[in-house]
Parts: structure tokens; sequence; C-alpha cells
């Protein structure tokens, strides 16, 4: 299995390159040459860690063994309480729960990261020379990765986060862990700042060879392969059980967890429309109704981890949908190109009219956050936070246009989150000791302003 760049101007990669990589030198995110393709019926009866090994293999080729990748899938699962990774809670009226934070930071980005982690393990050699994990987050994402690479002699993990823009939970997370090869860096910015920091880095050729950077967030490709398991999963059960297509509602960011959705579907799993839910940063909405691109300022929420007005992932859509036969579409480029410029753009009605058999959106207010996280209290069934909650609202409003199940995904603890919980609920949420613990730990990250040469500068004098 080869990858692409999405600009075209990169070589092709196998995969372990691109994910050690991360970023194409032209910018642009690595996609697979092709998709590979499953029969779902005979694969409903797989365990989660069988089901993940026969998909991610396809995507590794032969360029990591299939012991390596056996055992970095098995320890990566081995850390979560459920031999089913990611439990399914019945709603009712047709409607479920997949709960995707069972893991080490209580974070739907454990299920990937955890596997990274244990495939960089696998992937590169004893005594080989230190690699750079360079990436941004909007919450998550920095504790899920410093979980998985911390105390890692093969790598050092760099984490920018907004500063004062996460919950407290999420930052300490990251910034009460100690050891020597995790360096934290609080950035005066927004995350579509941390972001395209990032993204600078990974472009500059010279920097990134004198640190070997590679990153982990969702543009690396080997988050996105790992991610489309739980959709691959999920929608051959209920598919059996209930002879129809599922169909997902995603809380949704940058894109990268809808994504992987797409690319489930694409290698010929049942998973039915997906329904991407924003907060009232809605410019993934604008995108997928109506194929427009227009630059706004990213707004603070009640659930930060969505507070994101421009997704790097969505460039991976339009390269999937708009140039499927790779025949060097112009049009396409110049779209790409606006949109990786966050120049105010708007696509063809051919490829929004593709986009629209795949993917619906719609956006969820604060205050109606606030009634669906108060709506579940007061069922008792669940607690939920607020990015759950801006999903469910979604879900509860489509569940009944269809007679196929839906699936609302459960992103994080609501205990990430004590404080917007008990304001909006009145009672503080259910608390894992792992959290707990936190308040008792000490602090220790860098502050820097949205300035490459100063993040550069920090980096540097960490090496």
């Amino acid at each position: 299995m080869l990858f692409e760049s999405t600009r075209g101007l990169a070589p092709k990669l196998n995969f372990k390159d691109a994910v050690l990589s991360g970023l194409a030198p032209d910018g642009g995110l690595y996609m697979p040459v092709n998709w590979p393709q499953f029969n779902g019926t005979d694969m409903a009866e797989l365990s989660y860690t069988e089901l993940a090994h026969k998909i991610i293999k396809e995507f590794v080729g032969d360029s990591v063994s299939e012991d390596k990748l056996r055992t970095a899938i098995d320890v990566a699962y081995a850390k979560f309480p459920q031999p089913d990774i990611v439990p399914l809670t019945n709603m009712g009226d047709n409607l479920y729960l997949m709960e995707l934070y069972h893991g080490p930071t209580h974070s739907f980005k454990d299920v990937a990261m955890q596997f990274i982690g244990a495939l960089f393990d696998q992937m590169l050699d004893e005594g080989s020379s230190q690699v750079t994990i360079l990436g941004a987050t909007s919450g998550d994402t920095g504790s899920a990765a410093i979980a998985a690479f911390a105390g890692k002699k093969s790598c050092r993990i760099v984490m920018l986060h907004p500063n004062g823009r996460i919950s407290a939970v999420q930052r300490k997370q990251m910034t009460t862990v100690m050891d020597s090869n995790v360096l934290n860096i609080a950035v005066d910015g927004d995350f579509d700042q941390c972001q395209a920091m990032v993204k600078t880095l990974m472009s500059d050729a010279d920097f990134k060879a004198k640190h070997a950077l590679t990153t982990v967030n969702s543009i690396n490709w080997a988050r996105i392969a790992a991610q489309s398991v739980y959709y691959a999963y999920m929608s051959l059960r209920l598919a059996k059980e209930h002879g129809e297509q599922p169909r997902f509602v995603v809380p949704s960011g940058n894109f990268g967890n809808a994504f992987s959705a797409f690319v489930a579907r694409s290698m010929g799993f049942p998973v039915g429309q997906v329904f991407v839910a924003t907060n009232d940063n809605d410019g993934l909405n604008s995108l997928v109704s109506n194929g427009t691109y227009i630059p706004k300022n990213t707004k603070a929420t009640i659930s930060p981890a969505m507070d994101i007005q421009w997704a790097s992932n969505y460039e991976r859509l339009l390269f999937a949908l708009g140039d499927e036969n790779k025949t060097g579409n112009d049009d396409l480029k110049n779209y790409i190109d606006a949109y990786a410029a966050k120049e105010t753009c708007q696509m063809s009605a051919e490829l929004q009219q593709k986009i629209s058999s795949y993917f619906s959106a719609a956006t969820v207010s604060q205050a109606q956050t606030k009634q669906m996280m108060l709506a579940e209290k007061a069922r008792g069934q669940v607690e939920i936070d607020p990015h759950t909650a801006v999903g469910l609202y979604v879900a509860m409003l489509e569940k009944d246009n269809a007679t196929s199940p839906i699936v609302s995904l459960a992103t994080a603890h609501p205990a990430k989150f004590p404080e917007t919980y008990e304001e909006v609920t009145g009672q503080k949420p259910q608390t894992p000791d792992s959290i707990n613990a936190l308040w008792q730990r000490r602090e220790k990250f860098e502050t820097c302003h949205a300035d490459i040469e100063a993040l550069k500068k920090l980096i540097n004098k960490g090496s």
C-alpha cells in the first residue's frame, strides 16, 4: 500500500514512512492510493482487536512486520477495561450512544493514540535516533498523545495548546506529566493558530530534518486508520441486528473523526449517513451543507475541543471525492489551494452533491447543548459531557427521520469538564480516580506567543 499527498507534489510513501513523516513535504495530507475492500458479512463476529488487525494490516502492507503490528494492537487495547473497547448504550427508540472514552485519559483520542504509541515502539528500533512528535490540541489529543508517548526513549513529544481555552482537567492531564521527553507549550492564541504553527514547522524542511519531526494529530494517517475501526466494528454489529446501515452522529471540530467514518464506508463496511455536529463554530456546517468556506474567528464555547473554524482533514474528503480518478483536476486543485490558504471559496455543485450523499451537518448552540445535558441528567441513564451533548442533540432530531439505527458518539467523559457539568446540571459528575489524582500534582509547561520563531526557540532549547 502506497500513500500520496493531497497536494500531489510529494513522492508516494509506504505506511511506515508516511506515518513517521506525518505531513507531506508539499504541505498536503497523506491518503492511500486506493481503498482496501472487505466483505463485511464475513467479519461481523470478529473481536475488536481481530478486526483492527485485519483493517490496519491492509494499510501497513509489508512496511511493518505482522508480528510487530499484532503486538502494537494487543498492547494498545489491553489498556481498555472492556473487551469490546467501545461499548454501546441503548438509549431506546432506535438511538444508541457509542462510548469512546474508556481509555487512559477518558477521551476518544485514546482509541487511536494508544495504538500509535505502541506502533512507534515497534517501528523505531532500539538505539535509533530520536524522533520529535509535534502536535497541537484543542483539549484531548494532547493528553492522549502524552499518555501514549511519555517516557519512551525513541520519542520526544512537544504539544501546543491554546492558553486558557481548554478545561483544567485537559490541561492537567498534560502538564502534570513530568517525563523528560515531554514539552508542553501554552500558546497565547486559539487552536487554529496552534494548528497553523504545527503545519508551518512540519513544512519547514530544514527544521523538520533537524528534529526528525512527525505528528500524531489527525493529520497523521495512522490516527484515521485506527479510528475507522470502531465505525467498521459497530456498523457490522448493528447492520446484522437491524438489517440496515446505521447512521452516525459525530461531534466535530477538525473533521478527523467524521472522515474516519467515510474511510470505513469506502472500505465496504455498512456505514450509513454521517451527521457532522458542530457547536457555534460552524465552519464545518457551512462546508458540508453548501460547500462554502468563509474565514471566521473562533469563538470560545463550553465544548472547547470543537472550537475550530478551519478543519484540516476536510482536505482529505475533497481529494477523495473530487479527484477519484486521479486525473489532475485543476478546479479541485484551485479549491484545495484556496481552502488550505484559508481564503473564501466555493466548491463545485458536482462535488457538493457527492459530499451530501455521505454527510449532513447541523449546528448546536450553547443553550441547546446545556438543554441536552440537563435532559440526560433528568433521565438518569447516562452523564454526558458538552461535546457528547452537541452530537446527541442532533441525534435526537434525526432519529425518527429514517428506520435505520442512529449512533451518537460519546467522545469524552463528563469528568473532563467538571466545572461546566456542575454549572449546567447543579451536580458534580462521577469522577474516575485518575482524574481526582490530578489535583495533587504540580504542573510543568512553557508559554509562547503565536509566533513561529518563539516556538522554534523553545523546541531548540529543550533538544
